[in-house]
């Protein structure tokens, strides 16, 4: 489960901070934290909106398309600052 890669990230990172690591290595490790937890939340979303969308939208085809779109939205906000 993702969840439980960026607890372990997280675990590592503080690890890193306690041992004193070079800042830029600390900030890279966070970087990639930050962005698996953008991916984490991303997943979760679209995994939300799918077991929704699923009780009200009979076709398949049609709830995959609207699952692209969605999911498209939720990336797109996820970038946002």
């Amino acid at each position: 489960m993702r969840l439980r890669r960026l607890h372990g990230q997280a675990d590592g990172i503080a690890r890193m901070i306690e041992t004193d690591r070079p800042a830029l290595d600390v900030l890279q490790q966070l970087g990639a934290f930050i962005a698996a937890a953008r991916e984490a939340s991303v997943e979760y979303a679209a995994g939300v909106l799918r077991d929704e969308l699923a009780s009200h939208i009979d076709d398949q085809q049609d709830l995959e398309q609207a699952l692209v779109q969605l999911r498209a939205v939720i990336e797109r906000a996820a970038r946002l600052p």
